[in-house]
């Protein structure tokens, strides 16, 4: 008896356990093209929770996407264009993560902002929306967090709020497209661009153009660095550029021209006084012409003729010359391991004077491991300041924690650490080259020389070098 019942316990067991894993299995099917309601809804028979692939949702006789709910991943684009007579986005809900999402011609006055997509955390690459008539704003997008490679918002003509895309911190852009990836914001109704507050990077390029109704941009007073060029244009109600303040590093050129309206460049100052390249004409007037440099250098608290930063056994050493210090007051010495967040380490009073020669010396003896970034803010006695250019030194770390394979490499390289982590790769000159999660990284198209790799995960920086041939 005792066996006979301790058999039917075992069985019953087995049984709930079976039906767990069965509720529990997550079912896979191959990309999913939708140009008809009867398409929409014959899919609702396969269960399908992963796409391994792309949606494809086009076509005038498509009006409910509730059959589509049971998607929780789709490893593709999803892209939903000429669908005029849909009713809501609806049934797009459970989906949390997608390679990249085309929303584009879409001219439904149902579609006033993209609700439906709330379940939606992570685009692993680019958000396309453009020539949609009726949209009005992003909301639905709030869940959105972090990194994108790339975001296009064009000619969506009743476009007025962003604040949907408040948790984008970095757009990565990406050199091995075409056309570089990056921000691309051009052609909406957008009289600011609040929601934009939380990003501080832009890879590749950041084009802001013929937004007509554009007055105010100090919703990017965080962004500080964009790896390729930077356009401001034709944008023919913007007067000012007041929120670029800390853009300081720009890998290509600054273009402002043709904004009808524009006279109060001051804010690229710091950006030009450390070096960078503008090219400014055509503006509005005021300061926005091309003595733009000139008009920075009246401005400039101090002439600052050299900055060199060294390692020095386990010290950095930074030394800097001046060549006139009319009305300064001195230099804050700051450090960052990203070149995005910065603290500052020191104050040192400036010598004063007027054409004279002045050096200076600074040691910190506790730089980061890993890639250490150096900046000088410049301040005169009436609270204005600018920056130096930007110097970087590296610090060993022990390398068995974090492996790069191959190497040298020509193709593509493989990171490893022993769990989850954050990459970023870096040339020989401290220029971001790549970031993210994967753990391959292609670099077919880069510069042969040596690279810089630093993991971070836990709290804990590991950094090791490959080489590209």
């Amino acid at each position: 008896m005792k066996k006979a019942y301790y058999k039917k316990i075992l069985l019953t067991l087995a049984i709930w356990l079976v039906t767990q894993s069965l509720a529990n299995a997550q079912i896979q099917c191959n990309s999913q093209y939708f140009t008809t309601q009867a398409d929409v809804n014959a899919f609702a028979n396969t269960g399908c929770n992963i796409v391994d692939g792309s949606v494809i949702i086009t076509g005038a006789g498509i009006t409910d996407l509730s059959p589509l709910s049971s998607i929780t991943r789709i490893n593709g684009t999803l892209s939903i264009s000429q669908c005029n007579a849909l009713s809501s986005l609806q049934g797009l809900n459970n989906v949390s993560q997608v390679d990249a999402i085309y929303f584009n011609d879409n001219d439904n006055t149902n579609f006033k902002n993209l609700q439906g997509l709330n379940g939606l955390t992570t685009i692993k690459n680019s958000l396309f929306v453009w020539k949609n008539d009726y949209l009005e704003s992003f909301a639905g997008l709030d869940n959105l967090r972090d990194t994108l490679q790339w975001i296009k918002i064009v000619e969506n003509i009743r476009l007025t709020d962003l604040s949907a895309l408040s948790h984008i911190t970095t757009v990565t852009g990406d050199p091995n497209k075409a056309d570089g990836g990056g921000f691309t914001v051009k052609k909406n109704k957008l009289s600011s661009l609040a929601g934009l507050d939380s990003l501080t990077y832009v890879g590749t390029f950041f084009s802001l153009q013929h937004e007509d109704h554009l007055t105010d941009i100090t919703a990017l007073g965080k962004l500080s660095q964009i790896t390729g060029q930077f356009a401001i244009q034709f944008n023919d109600s913007l007067t000012t550029l007041d929120g670029l303040e800390r853009v300081i590093s720009i890998g290509d050129q600054a273009t402002v021209s043709n904004n009808s309206q524009l006279t109060d460049c001051e804010a690229l100052c710091p950006f030009v006084l450390a070096g960078g390249a503008v090219i400014i004409g055509s503006n509005g007037g005021g300061n926005c012409d091309a003595n733009f440099g000139t008009y920075c250098n009246s401005i400039l608290p101090v002439v600052l003729s050299s900055f060199t930063v060294t390692a020095a056994g386990q010290t950095t050493q930074l030394h800097w010359r001046t060549e006139s210090e009319e009305n300064a007051r001195g230099f804050t010495i700051q450090r960052s391991t990203d070149g995005v967040h910065w603290i500052d380490l020191d104050f040192t009073p400036a010598q004063g004077g007027v054409n004279s020669a002045y050096e200076y010396e600074w040691t910190d003896y506790r730089p980061k491991a890993g890639v250490d970034y150096y900046r000088l803010k410049l301040l005169d006695r009436d609270d204005f300041y600018t920056y130096s250019m930007i110097r970087t030194v590296l610090f060993d770390v022990p390398e068995t924690a974090l492996t790069v394979r191959p190497n040298p490499a020509r193709d593509a390289v493989f990171l490893s650490t022993a769990g989850p982590a954050h990459f970023r790769v870096f040339d020989d000159i401290g220029r971001l080259m790549w970031t993210g999660t994967d753990n391959k990284v292609d670099v077919s198209s880069w510069p042969k020389g040596w690279y810089i790799v630093i993991a971070t995960a836990g709290g804990h920086r590991m950094h090791s070098r490959f080489l590209v041939y």
